[in-house]
């Protein structure tokens, strides 16, 4: 998948740091025209959440453009 971090604006990046990292891979789920519909992931759900994930990036400074970053997701 693909991403873009910003600080203050669209597309403005962010400054130079670490970052914990969430990754959503909710493929379906309610709407509102389903509302009891199940929620499927593509992952396990807990890199849902930045305080559970246990992923980080590092944004260097000086650093500028589009930055490839790999997870490698455990399936528990």
């Amino acid at each position: 998948g693909s991403f873009e971090m910003s600080s203050f604006a669209p597309g403005d990046g962010v400054v130079p740091g670490e970052y914990q990292v969430a990754i959503n891979t909710q493929t379906s789920g309610p709407t509102p025209e389903n509302p009891m519909a199940p929620e499927i992931w593509a992952a396990p759900r807990r890199y849902g959440s930045s305080d559970k994930s246990g992923l980080k990036v590092t944004v260097e400074a000086g650093s500028s453009g589009p930055m490839e970053v790999q997870f490698d997701l455990e399936k528990k």
